[in-house]
């Protein structure tokens, strides 16, 4: 259970990405947040953050990366555990061809889906779609861009997670949102 609290986050990252980086017009602020959730019996929520997203353009495509190493539960037990985890696949990333980024107009909101390839534990899925809003903050000089979507942990080679080996697994579903700044 531990190790799924800290998945969530990479998929996050994959997310969402700017087509406004891809076009060059924009850069990464540094300024960003991640977030996940997942759900089992019992009442089991689990509820965290994890890194800054970091923003790139490799071989024609859109970058979004995020560290697991700074995942957050809120129950320290399960982030010190994470962090042996994730330190040995301290990112997750999503990707995106630059020709499938859409760019929105000055003071617009762009709203809509992407699909991208996903890559968390070795293993890369491709056809992960991702909800995603960009909104052009023009008097601050920066674009907000967030998004949300969900992942199966299973489908990148991490086992159930379960306390007590069958009792209170988490779901294999977990639910990521980001957000990051652009700037002009």
């Amino acid at each position: 259970m531990r190790r799924l609290a800290f998945i969530a986050p990479a998929a996050f990252i994959v997310s969402f990405a700017v087509a406004a980086v891809a076009a060059g017009k924009f850069k990464a602020t540094g300024e960003g947040s991640s977030s996940f959730s997942a759900v089992g019996p019992m009442g089991l929520s689990i509820n965290g953050s994890a890194g800054k997203p970091r923003i790139s353009e490799e071989n024609g495509k859109l970058v979004i990366k995020v560290g697991l190493g700074q995942m957050k539960t809120g129950i320290e037990a399960r982030d010190t555990e994470a962090r042996k985890v994730f330190a040995k696949l301290p990112d997750a990333s999503f990707s995106v061809p630059l020709d499938k980024v859409k760019l929105n107009e000055p003071g617009k909101k762009l709203a809509g889906k992407i699909t991208g390839t996903f890559h968390l534990n070795g293993v890369s899925k491709e056809g992960v779609t991702v909800s995603y809003s960009v909104k052009d903050d023009s008097a601050a000089g920066k674009v907000v861009v967030s998004g949300e979507g969900t992942i199966q942990y299973t489908d990148y080679k991490i086992p159930k997670q379960c306390l007590a080996k069958t009792l209170a697994c988490v779901d294999p579903p977990v639910s990521f949102k980001v957000e990051f700044k652009l700037s002009r």
